[in-house]
């Protein structure tokens, strides 16, 4: 220590700042690469679960636009026997297909565990079932018969609650991983929605 006690004190002073500044530099460094692992960690937070709960959101909403176009598909053309009209909620409900169609790729290209994908293909196949058996129905309705429909219509409620159910539970998954700000995978299997299957609503008299 006696070189630094033999020191001017001008040259103390000088080295005293120099400290000063690399502690003053060492800390902004820090903080730089603090705040860019936190940004990092956001980003992936946003793309790996805020995206994929915005698209199940999505689905959720075209899911009950489709179910409502069809149930009118298979009423409102009941008691109105207008084909006219059924052409045109037949291409309403096309519309809503390619849309969830897309909507699909877009939350495959996100980060999915294991879970999730079991889930997303429970509700490919029971979306695909459901859009299947529409078709079937209005080939009924382009015959005149509007009985069968109705009667063929309401044998397909079983695939759109299976669908909704893969989305409520798709739901639960990415809200439990976005609430706990990171990437999860589900501790206890598949989550239930039980409580909220329920009974499709009443069909509306026209």
């Amino acid at each position: 220590m006696k070189w630094f006690l033999n020191m001017r004190i001008g040259n103390k002073i000088m080295m005293g700042f120099m400290i000063a500044i690399l502690m003053m530099v060492g800390v902004g460094l820090n903080g730089i690469l603090i705040s860019k692992g936190i940004n990092r960690n956001l980003d992936k937070v946003y793309h790996d679960r805020f995206i994929p709960n915005r698209i199940i959101g999505d689905l959720q909403i075209n899911q009950e636009k489709a179910y409502i176009i069809a149930k009118d598909l298979a009423y409102k053309t009941y008691y109105l026997k207008d084909k006219g009209l059924a052409d045109d909620l037949g291409k309403q409900l096309e519309q809503l297909g390619q849309e969830s169609g897309a909507l699909v790729d877009q939350y495959k290209d996100t980060y999915l565990v294991a879970e999730e994908q079991k889930l997303l293909n429970q509700y490919i196949e029971a979306n695909k079932a459901y859009e299947q058996g529409l078709n079937h129905m209005k080939s009924y309705i382009v015959k005149s018969d509007y009985e069968g429909a109705i009667s063929y219509y309401q044998g397909i409620d079983e695939h759109m609650i299976q669908a909704r159910t893969a989305l409520e539970n798709l739901k639960s998954v990415n809200v439990s991983c976005f609430n706990s700000g990171t990437i999860c995978a589900s501790k206890n299997g598949i989550y239930s929605s039980a409580k909220n299957k329920g009974s499709l609503p009443p069909v509306p008299e026209y």
